[in-house]
């Protein structure tokens, strides 16, 4: 029987297996939601400087152009953890370069990256499948992400970047559809069972599978853990009327 170790935003360690089935989110690549972002890599990517667009434009030179995905793909996103991500990738001719990551994912300061491995056929479609799971993804440096890195960036995707491709000797965006599983408790049972999603008890202040939200009256605040603490409204109350009910100051980062 499959057992992981508990996640959980690393407030808890009792948890178990969530009793969930998979469906998906599904969009075109060219629908008027969707984002664009140009990347530029430098030092074997230990860094990115990301240009972002609300309509596609055509990159500068030594960028690469990516889509940016919207708000359905992004954010809080821990019930896709092992599903799989879908879409199609069309090139002109092998002269593309291979050196660029084809995801980019991010989340509380942690980027990873994946590289389609199979070589692209010129003049076909070549459909990607990829595996929400950590054995796919990469940290900047290339070392190996462990199952906590990916479970840190799914609890909350602040950046999803799929990388473009040239067709007709130009960059434009594609018709096809891009596909991300998630998972439901709705009764939908049409696309199986998710295995590997966990049931976290969360302590006070936490909700969600994997408590990686912050429960009503509290707020979150980076500090202790990666993906933060969350701590009672009452105590960031200055913050927000800028009048301090305290003698003790709290300098607290909002997220």
């Amino acid at each position: 029987k499959l057992c992981l170790k508990c996640f959980c935003s690393g407030v808890t360690t009792l948890c178990q297996a969530a009793n969930l089935y998979r469906w998906n989110y599904t969009m075109a690549m060219h629908d008027w939601k969707m984002k664009y972002a140009a990347v530029k890599f430098s030092n074997d990517t230990q860094h990115l400087d990301i240009k972002s667009y609300d309509k596609f434009t055509l990159p500068q030179t030594n960028f690469t152009p990516y889509y940016k995905l919207p708000h359905r793909f992004i954010e809080y996103q821990v019930g896709s953890y092992d599903g799989n991500l879908q879409y199609e990738i069309q090139v002109d001719n092998a002269s593309y370069s291979k050196d660029q990551p084809d995801i980019i994912l991010q989340g509380y300061n942690t980027t990873l990256f994946y590289k389609y491995k199979t070589p692209l056929i010129p003049g076909r479609s070549n459909k990607v499948v990829l595996r929400l799971h950590e054995s796919n993804f990469r940290h900047r440096d290339w070392k190996k992400a462990s199952r906590y890195d990916l479970m840190i960036v799914l609890a909350y995707i602040n950046l999803f970047l799929v990388r473009m491709y040239p067709t007709n000797g130009t960059y434009s965006p594609s018709s096809t559809d891009i596909v991300m599983d998630a998972s439901t408790d709705l009764g939908y049972h049409g696309l199986g069972k998710m295995d590997r999603i966990e049931e976290c008890r969360c302590p006070h202040g936490y909700r969600g599978r994997s408590c990686e939200r912050c429960d009503f009256g509290y707020n979150r605040a980076n500090r202790y853990l990666a993906t933060g603490i969350c701590m009672p409204w009452e105590w960031h109350r200055e913050e927000y009327y800028k009048v301090s009910t305290s003698t003790t100051m709290r300098n607290y980062h909002y997220v």
